[in-house]
């Protein structure tokens, strides 16, 4: 099964391709059309300057099956994304608690609309933030209009606090 999710996270955008692969003697075969849309795609990023620039790849088992760079290298600069460029990755715990996560919604454990309760007790009765006053060092919280789901956790619009 092939699980293709595009998460925001904080002010930098990553595209996390997960291909899972449950009882598959061989990787799945890409169609080249298909291949051929992903930096378009991902182009309007750029051109919406959201990012300055990208380096796109997929791979299988058997080996790169697509690799494209768009964009810049920097703000700065005119310069064109390199294929080999080289970037700080933080916060690697978020793509890699989603793949995990659409994992176990591919294998049919889990649904994306599923409230969080549902999996995590703990969440029972969550609040989520009405307002802040960063002057008085204040936060209002108020029962949400419907409980808070996987996807809200994923897409950070769970209006859980900091």
């Amino acid at each position: 099964m092939r699980t293709f999710t595009l998460l925001r996270i904080s002010t930098a955008w990553m595209l996390l391709a997960v291909v899972a692969y449950s009882s598959l003697a061989a990787p799945p075969k890409f169609e080249p059309e298909r291949l051929a849309a992903i930096a378009p795609g991902m182009q309007k990023f750029v051109d919406q300057q959201e990012i300055c620039g990208a380096v796109l790849l997929i791979g299988t088992s058997e080996g790169i099956v697509y690799h494209e760079a768009i964009g810049r290298r920097t703000l700065d600069s005119d310069a064109p994304m390199p294929k080999d460029a080289i970037f700080r990755v933080m916060s690697m715990t978020k793509p890699m608690t989603a793949m995990g996560l659409m994992m176990l919604v591919d294998e049919g454990k889990a649904s994306i609309d599923d409230p969080v309760e549902k999996h995590l007790p703990e969440f029972t009765g969550q609040m989520m933030v009405a307002s802040t006053d960063r002057e008085a060092g204040t936060t209002t919280l108020k029962k949400p209009s419907r409980p808070i789901t996987i996807k809200d956790l994923l897409t950070h619009t769970a209006g859980q606090p900091e």
